[in-house]
């Protein structure tokens, strides 16, 4: 009998599924024809409601775009990399946590899928020599709506600390047609009370120009992170930014609409 909540999910000849909340039950009958039930706690699910992982016989757990269901809490950084067929020596294992921050696990160590806020793994193929691929760097949290976003929108980008300052550094922004280059990396600073205090300007490499030669104002060179970053002062009127709806989706609509004013002048 489903109780108030519980949402059906499937039916087979001889499964069905149930979900409520973080858990999931699955019903199933066994070699003597008689239902059963097989509940597994949803790891990602629990996090992402704020609530602690129950205990449970089995756990579902999420690697990259993958969910697997194991049998025991706690698992080796190896073994997790196992689940989706690579092993320490060719990628790197990181846990996102809720929150937005990431940590990188280690071969041999030990996750504990019932701590609190363990939401995700990602793997990502170790740099090789040449440096064609590296582990993108998050040195400090974003809201997981940002998160989010840059994920989706952009093939790599970076939270990274340069002295007192704090960065997100995307890789391929793409430029409205009229300047050199169709896309370039974007740095923005954020502040350490964000989204309180607004995201202001944004910073280029390579260095853009028009496509048509003409001269632009108010750009500077500024040094972020090892390399020279071409800095657009452009910024909002008082009162603008919304701490209660800005964010870095919406900073970046604002930097494609002064790029595009740019272009008009």
């Amino acid at each position: 009998m489903l109780t108030v909540g519980t949402k059906f999910l499937q039916t087979g000849r001889r499964r069905q599924i149930f979900e409520q909340g973080v858990r999931k039950t699955f019903m199933h009958k066994d070699e003597n024809g008689e239902l059963n039930s097989e509940e597994v706690i949803d790891v990602e699910a629990s996090a992402k409601a704020g609530k602690p992982v129950p205990p449970g016989s089995k756990y579902r757990i999420r690697v990259d775009k993958d969910n697997f269901t194991v049998d025991r809490s706690t698992m080796t950084g190896a073994e997790i990399l196992g689940l989706v067929k690579k092993t320490p020596a060719t990628h790197n294992l990181y846990q996102h946590v809720h929150g937005g921050q990431t940590k990188l696990i280690g071969a041999g160590e030990s996750v504990d899928f019932t701590e609190p806020g363990v939401e995700r793994f990602t793997t990502m193929k170790i740099a090789n020599q040449e440096g064609e691929e590296r582990a993108a760097r998050r040195s400090f949290a974003l809201q997981p709506a940002d998160v989010e976003f840059l994920d989706r929108t952009f093939r790599l980008w970076e939270a990274v600390v340069d002295g007192k300052k704090q960065w997100v550094i995307a890789e391929g922004f793409k430029l409205p047609a009229g300047y050199n280059v169709a896309e370039a990396s974007i740095a923005l600073r954020i502040a350490p009370t964000y989204p309180d205090v607004q995201i202001d300007m944004a910073y280029f490499s390579p260095a853009l120009t028009r496509a048509d030669g003409r001269p632009m104002n108010n750009l500077t060179q500024l040094k972020i992170d090892g390399k020279e970053w071409q800095q657009w002062s452009r910024h909002r009127a008082a009162g603008d930014w919304r701490p209660d709806v800005d964010n870095i989706e919406t900073h970046l609509l604002y930097v494609t609409a002064f790029l595009e004013g740019e272009l008009k002048k």
